[in-house]
């Protein structure tokens, strides 16, 4: 699994021009994967599945990006899967996240120029090769612990109900929240108008698509998947497993009910509108 995130100085940025901030983020963190993996591979390209996070543990405005990416790559011309070295990493985390910098730098100075120039002297000095970026690279086994961890985020909000506690006695709302350094739970206090900010700091724009899917686990290429998946032994793409139609009951003996027929919505004759009279001149 690898985790890009953008810095402090970006955020604010981030929080005023989400639509356009937002998009960049998942298109370059993917841009800069890709290069990474097809320059060390020497041609060699990947699929991966990425995930926008907007929040903290805290519930604080923290921007990144998950991405699953297989530990290997297919050579499209030599047919073959090329996999890790020794140390089961495709690329290493410095160059990726200087190539991660400068394609954030080349995006907002070439696509979003107005922004770009009302960054703060600190936004812009953070895009500058002097501040070193942070992308994380982790082993997460065959992967399902990392789409566990994932789906969990995919369909809910900043914070889940469980994590409420309560409030107490100034009103106040508790929250449960585990330090990512120490590991240990802990109980977050805030006041009502500050859990609210903290919450709407996470509403996405208006049909955004925080979960996208790059290279061979595009929905475009099938038929690299499945060469892909021919290689490593593995079966053909499965199909998904639908719930079965739930029968419609009658509230009240609990039997199930049978279509007959559907019944047109009735029309009202309305009557014409009525004028009136105009001063004679």
């Amino acid at each position: 699994m690898v985790t890009f995130t953008i810095p402090e100085e970006l955020r604010h940025c981030c929080h005023a021009h989400p639509k356009e901030l937002y998009d960049v983020l998942l298109k370059q963190s993917a841009a800069a994967l890709r290069d990474i993996i097809t320059t060390k591979t020497k041609g060699g390209v990947t699929g991966f599945t990425s995930v926008l996070h907007t929040w903290g543990r805290q519930l604080q405005h923290h921007p990144h990006v998950h991405c699953i990416v297989p530990a290997l790559a297919w050579h499209p011309e030599k047919n073959q899967l090329i996999r890790p070295n020794d140390d089961g990493f495709l690329v290493h985390y410095r160059p990726l996240a200087e190539r991660f910098r400068g394609l954030i730098r080349q995006a907002l100075q070439s696509e979003h120029s107005e922004i770009f120039q009302n960054l703060s002297p600190a936004a812009k000095r953070s895009l500058s090769t002097q501040k070193t970026w942070n992308v994380q690279l982790q082993h997460v086994g065959r992967g399902k612990t990392a789409l566990r961890y994932l789906a969990k985020y995919v369909k809910r909000s900043a914070i889940g109900p469980k994590r409420i506690i309560g409030y107490d006695k100034r009103g106040n709302i508790r929250l449960y929240w585990t330090s990512s350094d120490t590991g240990k739970s802990a109980v977050l206090t805030l006041k009502p108008h500050e859990f609210i900010r903290r919450w709407l700091l996470h509403v996405l724009p208006k049909g955004f698509a925080r979960v996208r899917h790059y290279g061979f686990l595009s929905p475009a290429a099938v038929r690299t998947r499945q060469v892909v998946r021919l290689y490593l032994g593995a079966d053909p793409d499965p199909q998904p497993l639908l719930p079965e139609p739930q029968a419609h009951l009658c509230h009240c003996c609990q039997g199930e009910l049978t279509f007959l027929r559907e019944i047109a919505p009735i029309r009202l004759l309305r009557a014409p509108p009525r004028r009136t009279p105009t001063a004679a001149r």
